[in-house]
């Protein structure tokens, strides 16, 4: 084999020497820099990814704390709100109320005072037929017959006592 060859040993240590220093000599003057520089890269975006991950978590602390803020603000003016709703409310339904206590009340009275006045025209009418029953019998079963005043003052008497207010 040619490599073995003992007269090529010296030229093949020679190139090697020569490509194994150029090899060495690029990789430590532009590969070693490179990596370094890529590295360095990666490095400084990972730390500014990390960074910038604190500060946007830093943000959101922030932002929770204000929306919980605003969160209990809104609960409150929702809570005054249906507070003064809930009032406005009652109020309402109150004088409602009392409107309708005060015209039930009237018209109470209005159908009171028809009742009366009927009742007392349903006994004027129950005097005046009673009266002239009772003279027609009277003259039927007397043969002089009654004088109609009389009859007329007893009846009234008879029926003062026997309707009472409120009976």
């Amino acid at each position: 084999m040619p490599q073995f060859d003992l007269a090529v040993f010296p030229a093949q240590i020679f190139w090697l020497v020569i490509f194994f220093t150029t090899l060495m000599v690029y990789t430590v003057a532009v590969s070693v820099p490179r990596m370094k520089e890529l590295l360095e890269e990666r490095w400084q975006k990972t730390e500014g990814y990390r960074l910038e991950a604190n500060r946007y978590s830093e943000q959101r602390t922030i932002m929770l704390q204000q929306v919980d803020q605003d969160l209990l603000k809104s609960r409150k003016k929702a809570h005054d709100v249906i507070t003064q709703t809930q009032g406005d409310v009652n109020s309402v339904f109150t004088e409602r109320k009392n409107a309708m206590i005060a015209l039930m009340k009237t018209q109470m009275a209005a159908a009171e005072s028809n009742i009366e006045a009927e009742k007392m025209k349903a006994v004027s009418e129950i005097k005046e037929h009673t009266q002239i029953i009772t003279q027609e019998i009277v003259s039927k079963l007397l043969p002089m017959g009654g004088n109609n005043n009389d009859i007329k003052t007893m009846l009234d008497d008879k029926m003062d006592l026997k309707v009472s207010h409120g009976a």
